[in-house]
């Protein structure tokens, strides 16, 4: 089958395109012909001529050289860049299927002036639609009434609909009427990342921490006990800036990856984050020290079928009080569950598909 995998990548964001590249190789693994959109979230036609320069800028930076080689080794198959919602609604890709998913594609305070291509309004309803792990990111439906309508039509018109988290599938029923199957992320699906130097990596001694932006607060907690537990503290997001708002370089995907690998501890506020410390089998601690109620909800949700709930943390002084590192993850049941739940999840796309 040809599948168009419309999705958020390009980004610069580790999560966001791993996410990606999961879902390109599952559905590769099972036999189907991938091809990438090639529609970016983070391009506008309203951009300013400061944020033009920006970009500009950016493109020239280490970091993005960094950033070009994963795309251009891990998604060989995309269509042509279509830069406006316009573009993409006057010559859509050609496929037996069109498929959404996973991440925050639903979450319309990041897609924004484009979130009504993301429930697939594009393309004859020849085509057939459906989602995979797709994720509105927060707890409730706020949208206006013009994307509720949408979203509404669209989705109705959908073979398969699924959800990342238990609240996307409540969302979907409440708000749409839509009958959905909570399914686990892409980068769940796989237990090992071949290729991206990582698999079997020894730790080096190591408290790895990933602050999503600049934290000072968790870049001093995660330093601070790091010296504590005599491990050496690596931010995995360190950046070297060109500007306040520039990187110049940064660590590349491959980089992140073998920073958690090879990790005795993980400290972050990061939904991929946590996907990649269960992957590895790390101990690690989740703390939302923003208080990021969206945030909170699509980790929550997994934590909590896992049985870690008491991994995650709406403060650092509250981490500090009980002190969660001190008792070890029993990775024995936890990778078990996961596998239920991966194993679920790849016979639903089986299913699907």
């Amino acid at each position: 089958m040809r599948i168009a995998l419309l999705t958020i990548w390009h980004v610069g964001n580790y999560g966001a395109e791993l996410q990606a590249y999961a879902t390109c190789r599952i559905l590769t693994d099972l036999g189907h012909d991938v091809t990438i959109i090639d529609f970016r979230e983070n391009e506008s036609q309203n951009e300013s001529f400061k944020s033009k320069l920006a970009r500009c800028i950016s493109s020239c930076t280490l970091s993005h050289f960094k950033f070009s080689t994963f795309w251009k080794k891990y998604f060989p198959n995309k269509t042509r860049h279509y830069h406006s919602y316009e573009e993409l609604k006057a010559n859509p890709p050609e496929a037996d299927l069109y498929l959404v998913g996973s991440d925050q594609v639903w979450n319309y305070k990041i897609t924004a002036e484009k979130a009504e291509a993301f429930f697939l309004v594009f393309g004859t309803d020849e085509v057939k639609r459906a989602s995979y792990a797709s994720s509105f990111g927060m707890g409730e439906w706020n949208a206006n009434e013009q994307l509720t309508s949408v979203a509404r039509q669209m989705l109705n018109k959908f073979t398969a609909v699924s959800c990342r988290e238990a609240s996307g599938v409540r969302i979907l029923k409440e708000k749409f009427n839509i009958e959905a199957v909570e399914v686990l992320d892409p980068t769940l699906l796989f237990d090992e990342y071949f290729g991206m130097d990582c698999q079997n990596a020894s730790e080096d001694g190591t408290l790895a921490y990933y602050p999503l932006s600049d934290n000072n607060e968790l870049t001093k907690f995660s330093t601070e006990l790091a010296h504590e537990l005599g491990l050496y503290p690596n931010n995995i997001n360190r950046k070297v800036h060109l500007t306040n708002t520039i990187a110049w370089n940064r660590p590349s995907v491959e980089q992140w990856i073998k920073g958690i690998a090879r990790a005795s501890l993980v400290i972050t506020p990061s939904f991929h984050g946590l996907a990649f410390s269960l992957l590895f089998r790390k101990q690690f601690i989740i703390v939302n020290n923003n208080i990021n109620q969206e945030r909170k909800v699509r980790m929550t949700d997994l934590l909590d079928k896992l049985g870690l709930a008491d991994r995650y943390f709406d403060s650092i002084e509250r981490a500090k009080a009980i002190k969660i590192w001190e008792q070890t993850i029993d990775y024995d049941t936890v990778s078990y569950k996961l596998l239920e739940l991966r194993s679920a999840s790849i016979d639903y796309l089986n299913k699907m598909l």
